[in-house]
């Protein structure tokens, strides 16, 4: 099946790669023993490819689009990527607060956006949105590279894991590839008893923009 390759992102010393199918299906590569691709993959953003893969056999919703590839070719790259997803899929358009269903939520005044395993949550962990406001390049208080929004639902943070050199400013409008990271959770050590434990979320991140 003909796939785009459209984001490549950081995770614990392997990569995520991420694709689009003909078939508008949004699928994150696995290798043949269903571990992440290392650093050297030779998938990159922008390439197009042949590939056959089926679905792991287990997966944990909302991340529901690992695949499994067994058998891959490159093909011709296109000259527009941006202009291939635009006819592909249907982004979201607005604030975070129209991505992934409106799932995502943040408390206690923070600034990061998640799902809650607490509560409802989309059955998909990536796809395109057109943001109503810029995002502007930033560090959070951990000094981890992110972008700032701040726009119709206020201000927001987000994680920016990609390989793509990062730009200063993402003009409203530009499509962008957002996903969820893995389900996570803090230390729970301290807390008093069941009710004040922190449930496991699964942060909001940029894997890239297309302009």
């Amino acid at each position: 099946m003909k796939v785009w390759i459209v984001a490549k992102t950081r995770y614990r010393g392997s990569v995520c790669v991420h694709g689009l199918t003909e078939e508008n299906q949004n699928i994150r590569l696995l290798q043949p023993d269903g571990s992440y691709p290392s650093a050297h993959t030779k998938f990159d953003i922008g390439q197009t490819w042949a590939l056959t893969f089926y679905p792991l056999s287990r997966q944990s919703p909302p991340h529901i689009e690992d695949v499994i590839v067994t058998q891959w070719k490159q093909l011709d790259p296109e000259p527009n990527l941006r202009e291939i997803l635009l006819e592909q899929v249907t982004p979201w358009q607005g604030g975070p607060n129209q991505l992934f269903g409106g799932y995502l939520k943040s408390i206690m005044n923070t600034d990061n956006t998640f799902i809650s395993e607490r509560d409802a949550f989309p059955y998909v962990s990536m796809g395109y949105w057109l943001p109503d406001a810029p995002l502007i390049k930033w560090h959070d208080d951990n000094n981890r590279l992110c972008y700032r929004y701040y726009g119709s639902v206020g201000e927001l943070k987000i994680d920016y894991t990609g390989f793509a050199k990062p730009v200063f400013k993402v003009v409203e409008q530009t499509l962008v590839h957002v996903a969820l990271h893995p389900w996570w959770s803090p230390s729970n050590t301290l807390a008093q008893n069941k009710d004040s434990m922190v449930e496991r979320r699964c942060y909001l991140y940029i894997a890239g923009w297309y302009m």
